[in-house]
């Protein structure tokens, strides 16, 4: 791929805005301040991936205190939220009819190496970012403890409804988009910080938000906290509330200080314990990244009639694969392979390998190979990648042999970390839907010669995102600085001491 030059924001919050998109979306499918023609913009910030359109307009507008409460309000609303809309609205517009016109610069000289994979059903979220009213918001009320906008979403029939009231924002459920602000933007983009789970909490908020008159709640911290705490046990994904609940009251009001109050509990720590080996996933896309945006990255064809655009990142690369991993899925997964590079034989043997094959947790039909290896010094440094990446190819079509599921195979090779503190990463796919009985066997017999083993790595089936708060004995003995025994990760004397 050429290099390509993106935009870090020209303000303040607008390079926030990228810092977190980035975060969440990561920097090959993440673009600020684009353009749709010279010298015209079309929002603050796009992320695209597969047929989902994320827009971003981020407005940080100074609230005029020395006016009226109503005037001010007033006049920041419709200049931070109001106008952030209808830019949000336009750009959707545009890119509907040119879904091929969105540009890196004011000179429209390189167009975003991401494509829609189908404009006809693609689906837009639009989010506005309104900064300058925290303080405001603080101030006006002593119960708004976090300076977060409430927002209300009602059915038309309410209209006559509307809150004229200040720091308030309406929206209809006709045109649903979605408001945050200098507090929770980060707290909703750090809590969901991946495609897959991003998507699915704005798309269960935009169900839930249709099947009720009204949904009011003071901040989007507060709606987030119910979407992270209730788990629907039947299908095991999350959800507002119950159907029960839903269907007995057509209005949900959602106050202040549930988010506050989950934080700071053990169950939030002790998740987010689990999930420290999950980001070891999320270094490994974000590298491959880098690599690929400054144009050092040398792109695998794939195989088995697999055919790469190299001006588009679309899913035929390992890493868009990857990058549709939810934070749960990447956990588990990462779990997988800090055992396997943990029981790495501590014998330097050039060309010595460990594997492991896992199954994705929330993509059907996909498996990843793992593949450490020790590096054979004694060859130059790309013939020992050439080796390597024959090898992955390999454990590959070993893989299928066994998981006669698969239709996509990622192969993911790094050298071992048990003697290598510098490493290198080559990826692969494998898209072997329609592989035939003769290339089974073919398969088998390339796995026999180079007597390749393969290992699954079973995920079990008790396996939950949030742990289960470990019980204890509160007599026994335990140091102020000792690891909290309740498994969150912190101290002792930060965690249950005093609890």
């Amino acid at each position: 791929m050429a290099k390509i030059i993106k935009s870090n924001g020209v303000n303040e919050s607008e390079i926030k805005l990228t810092q977190l998109c980035e975060s969440t979306f990561f920097k090959l499918w993440t673009y600020s301040n684009v353009f749709k023609e010279k010298g015209v913009e079309l929002c603050d910030a796009i992320a695209i991936f597969e047929n989902n359109v994320f827009l971003f307009s981020d407005k940080a507008i100074k609230f005029a205190e020395n006016k009226s409460l109503d005037v001010a309000w007033s006049r920041w609303k419709r200049k931070a939220v109001d106008k952030s809309y209808k830019q949000l609205k336009m750009a959707e517009n545009w890119i509907k009819r040119n879904p091929s016109e969105i540009y890196l610069n004011a000179k429209a000289e390189q167009k975003i190496p991401i494509k829609i994979k189908d404009i006809n059903t693609a689906r837009f979220f639009k989010i506005v970012v309104a900064n300058g009213a925290e303080e405001a918001c603080k101030s006006s009320s002593s119960e708004n403890i976090h300076g977060s906008l409430p927002i209300r979403y009602f059915s038309s029939e309410y209209k006559n409804l509307e809150f004229k009231l200040p720091f308030y924002v309406d929206i209809s459920k006709n045109e649903i988009y979605h408001v945050l602000d200098s507090f929770n933007l980060s707290i909703v983009l750090n809590e969901l910080d991946t495609i897959t789970d991003l998507y699915l909490y704005l798309s269960e908020k935009e169900t839930f938000i249709q099947k009720l008159d009204i949904l009011s709640y003071t901040g989007e911290e507060e709606l987030l906290t119910k979407y992270i705490t209730n788990i629907d046990t039947n299908s095991n994904t999350h959800i507002f509330f119950s159907e029960d609940i839903i269907q007995k009251y057509n209005s949900i009001s959602i106050d202040q200080g549930e988010w506050a109050k989950f934080k700071e509990s053990r169950e939030y720590n002790i998740k987010k314990n689990a999930d420290k080996n999950s980001y070891m996933w999320d270094r490994l896309i974000d590298l491959t990244s880098n690599y690929m945006l400054n144009g050092q990255c040398l792109l695998d064809p794939g195989f088995n009639d697999q055919k790469v655009d190299p001006n588009h990142i679309d899913d035929q690369y390992a890493i868009f694969i990857m990058a549709k991993e939810s934070r749960f899925s990447r956990r588990l997964l990462s779990d997988a392979m800090v055992e396997r590079i943990n029981s790495f034989p501590h014998d330097y043997k050039p060309l010595q390998t460990l594997s492991r094959t896992m199954k994705s947790p929330c993509q059907d039909k996909v498996y990843y190979v793992f593949l450490q290896i020790d590096r054979d010094v004694s060859k130059e440094k790309n013939d020992y990648r050439q080796v390597r990446c024959e090898l992955l190819r390999s454990y590959c079509k070993a893989a299928k042999t066994k998981f006669l599921d698969a239709e996509v195979i990622v192969g993911i090779a790094i050298d071992a970390p048990a003697h290598f503190k510098e490493n290198s990463e080559d990826f692969i796919t494998f898209l072997c839907k329609y592989c035939t009985e003769e290339d089974i066997q073919e398969y088998k017999e390339l796995s026999k010669k180079l007597n390749i083993m393969q290992n699954l790595e079973i995920i079990r089936k008790d396996s939950k995102e949030s742990p289960e708060v470990i019980k204890y004995d509160k007599k026994a003995k335990i140091g102020v600085n000792d690891l909290c025994p309740c498994g969150s990760g912190r101290k002792y004397k930060r965690c249950c001491k005093n609890k």
